[in-house]
């Protein structure tokens, strides 16, 4: 089992799939609504947002403020603090059993992000700095899931697949996600 704090590099391969389907159709899929998946997919849209000391809205973001307003979209109401958003849901005994939509509190409750798999989180990290995907960094307090993971129904091209709950699975959206990044010329960072 991987240890919270466990680091992974990842290699930029366009030939990546989300259970079948390419990076493009997976942001188009139908996921399972109210799921993990569809966590991650709310919160791609917000990528290049910047980073706002106290920011709810899609014209500044802070960690906690990003959180709470992709789970409020999706009807999902948690506290605005990360400190106070690692106390809801199901607590996860470790990452290797988190799955795409957990939140990983950080470091004393003072940072949370959405889980996307592969050791990597979209989060708004600092003053300066935008809306990313980078890797988990700093000592995770606490995973906690707070909605179901989740899996991709159908994409716009009628293809079905479906994710299972494994970590190769997870990996694959993590890899598929930072590919998207790369092809739209941005970049995760490791932090």
């Amino acid at each position: 089992a991987a240890a919270h704090g466990e680091r992974r590099r990842h290699p930029a391969d366009g030939s990546l799939t989300i259970g079948g389907l390419s990076v493009s159709e997976f942001k188009n899929a139908q996921v399972t609504p109210g799921s993990g998946m569809e966590v991650v997919q709310r919160a791609m849209k917000y990528l290049g947002t910047p980073y706002v000391w106290g920011g709810t809205t899609p014209s500044g973001f802070d960690c906690s403020g990003l959180t709470k307003y992709v789970m409020n979209e999706m009807g999902v109401e948690i506290p605005r603090l990360a400190a106070d958003q690692g106390t809801v849901g199901t607590e996860i005994p470790s990452l290797a059993e988190a799955r795409p939509g957990d939140l990983i509190v950080l470091n004393n409750g003072a940072h949370v992000g959405i889980y996307i798999g592969e050791n990597q989180m979209l989060h708004a990290p600092r003053p300066g700095d935008q809306v990313k995907i980078g890797t988990i960094y700093g000592s995770i307090d606490t995973i906690r899931r707070v909605v179901p993971a989740g899996q991709v129904l159908t994409s716009n091209t009628g293809n079905t697949a479906a994710l299972t709950s494994t970590s190769a699975t997870d990996a694959a959206v993590g890899r598929a996600v930072l590919n998207a990044l790369a092809s739209s010329g941005q970049s995760a960072s490791t932090l």
